[in-house]
């Protein structure tokens, strides 16, 4: 609810309150727990600093927006300047207005569901600039949505060098910062560090949202009055989060667009728009994660897919790489439908001449010698199987060898006398140019319609290093993914798509808009998948990862383990398997199928139940999460121990997100019986120690590698 009393707007959220004060100098007065309402707010003052030195800030003002020029030696939110070389726009409120709708962001992707939206505005009519920010409010949710539009009126073109989407000034305070960072095959590890002076930044600068850093980050204020702040970025593109300590006090959260090589032109009278940025405030980390997953899950996915179920899938890239025939496809989806999987995906090498990485991305149409016929005759024998259809594709890319690029070389992204960089033997579409993006989607629907595609796996497998026209493009290139995505889906609604770039090199909200669900990494070993997911996790429900039991041993790492303990980790999102199910033995086939029974009679709590953390690895080496059912009904807790010590005891482990007072089974996913029953509180307080559950025929059977266990719990 938005109340306006003199100069303030006060917005209360679910559990939150959020007090601006829109005079001149537009400040943030308030950002945490719901406080009752008052007269006014002249009582919290105004902190103006004593100015000793020419390199301190004017004053402390916990400001909404900020520029520069505007008397602040701290990073600020908004830098411009003009054809004569001026950067100095001091902006001031000029005005406010509440809604019910936020604006529509033109050719960006944003958060759905709002039910109120607070709009600030403020000028410098000196420099002929106009800036609108808004903060959009939910039923049920303490995330608020909020972006700036930059209008210029100056009569001349203007140069965007930095625009943030988000600001939160905070108090003074002994911060911690989390991020998730990584690389290829270790994605979004979550990383803490303290920072009490100074500014650390968080970005990516290759053209996407990257495995190194993703936009996620959490900002903790330890001690008297604290409280966990947590912000991401709804954008797929370079990207910046920096975390300010001013000399003169309190601290200034950033997140946007990456300025890196940012040079953006704004013609007079034309407008920029910055991507949306969400935050919440809670009590602590966990708090704050548990909230953005619950927007994620209700407010970003798309709304036709919430609630709809995945299937179970089998993929052919680890079964065969780029060596297969139809044969061995259809082999391979026989045995398939007999352990109960109910989706094949065909991965690379069903195209052009792609028997290997180095030729044809970018030909587009199906090798029927390959695929002993054509890609709907393939697809429908798959149907008749009882499966349903998926394929991977990676349009954004091209082969110097390949077909397209003959015809077309104007259509790759180079720069004349510059030997590309051909990175996994590809290089990159210009899809800033609108001939190129109607060029793949016009073979993109050709796919979809032959095939009857009920699932589309979007891959990009390099970043951009050919800088062409570099103050517009990365942005560019971003608006032109989205052009295309936001086309495909509107022809085909209903097509599930997965993203993915190289794994988890593109885990963004932006992607998540479009494809609710992103490959999580390429690496499925499930040893190494716990920490990505459990990092991934504090920013993104379970549902949105790709996850799949993979070869045995991990391509990766070389780790061995057993298919229960790759199953007991990936179950938890979007579950499927991806080796070769033609080559098990006897034995292994019945723990497929038993598997498959078991995550499809416990799916709608695996796949949309609310997630809680028992345990986070980095404590004593467990990760534990409990999935439960909005009523608490029904559970499936798992626990993942991942460093076990000769002659020392098994732990007890914690189990969360229950009914305190509610009496529940147990059973644990290998036995028939249950094992015990125990109240929420008991399973909370008391906890349950494992040690008993690892016989030693199931110690002997995972070697090089974890422990697991699957608890099935239900209400009594």
């Amino acid at each position: 609810m938005i109340e306006i009393k003199k100069q303030y707007a006060k917005i209360d959220t679910l559990n939150n309150s959020l007090i601006i004060d829109f005079s001149k100098d537009a400040k943030l007065v308030y950002l945490g727990k719901k406080i009752a309402d008052c007269d006014d707010y002249d009582f919290s003052g105004v902190r103006r600093a004593q100015t000793f030195s020419s390199a301190d800030d004017i004053d402390a003002l916990k400001r909404t927006v900020s520029s520069s020029g505007d008397g602040h030696c701290r990073e600020g939110m908004i830098y411009l300047c003009d054809e004569d070389g001026n950067a100095t726009v001091r902006l001031s409120c000029e005005g406010i207005e509440k809604g019910n709708k936020k604006p529509t962001l033109k050719g960006m992707p944003s958060s759905h569901g709002e039910s109120e939206c607070l709009t600030i505005k403020y000028g410098d009519k000196n420099f002929g600039v106009e800036v609108e920010q808004y903060f959009g409010f939910f039923d049920g949710s303490d995330v608020v949505a909020t972006g700036v539009k930059i209008i210029n009126q100056s009569g001349k073109t203007i140069k965007i060098k930095r625009a943030m989407s988000l600001q939160l000034d905070l108090p003074d305070g002994d911060y911690d910062v989390l991020t998730l960072d990584g690389a290829s095959c270790r994605e979004r590890r979550a990383v803490r560090r303290n920072v009490n002076g100074g500014t650390f930044s968080n970005s990516s600068v290759a053209g996407l949202s990257s495995n190194c850093h993703n936009p996620f980050i959490e900002v903790t204020k330890k001690g008297y009055n604290g409280f966990t702040v947590a912000t991401n970025l709804v954008y797929s593109g370079n990207h910046k989060e920096l975390f300010d300590i001013p000399s003169m006090g309190g601290a200034r959260l950033l997140s946007g667009i990456n300025d890196y090589l940012f040079d953006f032109p704004l013609k007079d009278g034309e407008e920029f728009q910055t991507p949306e940025a969400i935050f919440t405030v809670a009590a602590n980390e966990e708090a704050a994660s548990a909230e953005m997953r619950k927007f994620v899950s209700r407010n970003i996915i798309p709304e036709r897919f919430i609630g709809r179920e995945r299937p179970v899938l089998i993929n052919s890239w680890e079964s065969f790489l780029f060596n297969f025939d139809r044969g061995k496809l259809i082999e391979t989806c026989k045995k398939a439908a007999e352990i109960g999987i109910e989706m094949f995906v065909l991965d690379d090498g069903w195209f052009g001449k792609r028997d290997n990485d180095l030729s044809s991305l970018g030909d587009w149409f199906e090798n029927e010698k390959k695929l002993g016929g054509t890609l709907q005759d393939l697809a429908d024998e798959i149907r008749g199987l009882g499966l349903k259809f998926g394929i991977w594709v990676e349009p954004e890319m091209i082969s110097i060898d390949s077909d397209l690029y003959r015809a077309h070389p104007e259509y790759a992204m180079t720069i004349s006398g510059v030997k590309p960089l051909e990175i996994r033997h590809q290089i990159v579409l210009d899809i800033t140019k609108e001939e190129v993006r109607r060029e793949i989607l016009e073979k993109l629907y050709g796919i979809i319609e032959r095939s009857k595609a009920y699932y589309l796996k979007w891959d990009c497998n390099r970043g951009i290093y050919e800088l062409k026209n570099s103050g517009e493009l990365f942005h560019k290139y971003v608006l032109g993914l989205y052009d295309m995505l936001s086309k495909l889906t509107a022809k085909f609604p209903d097509l599930l798509i997965e993203s993915c770039a190289s794994g988890g090199n593109r885990f963004d909200l932006g992607m998540l808009c479009y494809t609710p669900q992103i490959w999580a990494s390429d690496d499925v070993d499930p040893r190494e998948r716990t920490t990505i997911q459990e990092g991934t996790a504090k920013a993104y429900p379970p549902l949105t990862m790709g996850a799949h039991v993979g070869h045995i041993p991990n391509w990766h790492t070389f780790n061995g383990t057993s298919y229960d303990n790759a199953f007991a980790v990936a179950c938890c999102g979007a579950f499927g398997y991806e080796f070769d199910v033609t080559k098990i033995s006897e034995k292994d086939e019945r723990t497929l199928k038993r598997q498959v029974e078991f995550y499809k009679k416990w799916r709608s709590v695996l796949q949309f139940g609310n997630y809680t953390v028992n345990e986070n690895s980095e404590e004593r080496g467990i990760s534990s999460y409990t999935l439960a059912d909005d009523k608490k009904e029904k559970a499936v807790a798992t626990v993942i121990y991942l460093d076990r010590t000769i002659n020392k005891l098994y732990p007890v482990v914690y189990i969360k997100g229950l009914l305190p007072e509610a009496k529940y089974s147990v059973r644990f996913t290998s036995d028939e019986e249950i094992k015990f029953t125990a109240s929420g509180s008991a399973l909370e307080k008391v906890g349950v120690y494992i040690g008993n559950l690892y016989t030693s025929e199931r110690i002997a059977d995972n070697y090089n590698s974890i422990q697991t266990v699957i608890m099935e719990i239900e209400k009594i």
